[in-house]
């Protein structure tokens, strides 16, 4: 979903390979460049969380104190 700022992430997937990947078709075709500044997981299981570390964030620590993503 996009929101004001940037997109807004549901269960972003298994692993943090499949994420990468997905992002990366997901800018060359409809992300308009921008960034990921929310992530809502409908519930715990890995396979709706597991991919939340890819470098679909910006970076591999991503969710280091300071960076404008809510989780």
């Amino acid at each position: 979903m996009k929101g004001k700022t940037g997109w807004i992430v549901f269960d972003p997937l298994t692993t943090s390979e499949s994420m990468r990947a997905t992002w990366e078709l997901f800018q060359a075709n409809v992300g308009e460049g921008l960034p990921i500044t929310g992530v809502i997981y409908s519930h715990t299981h890995a396979d709706h969380w597991g991919g939340v570390r890819g470098k679909a964030f910006g970076r591999d620590d991503w969710d280091r104190p300071g960076r404008d993503v809510l989780i």
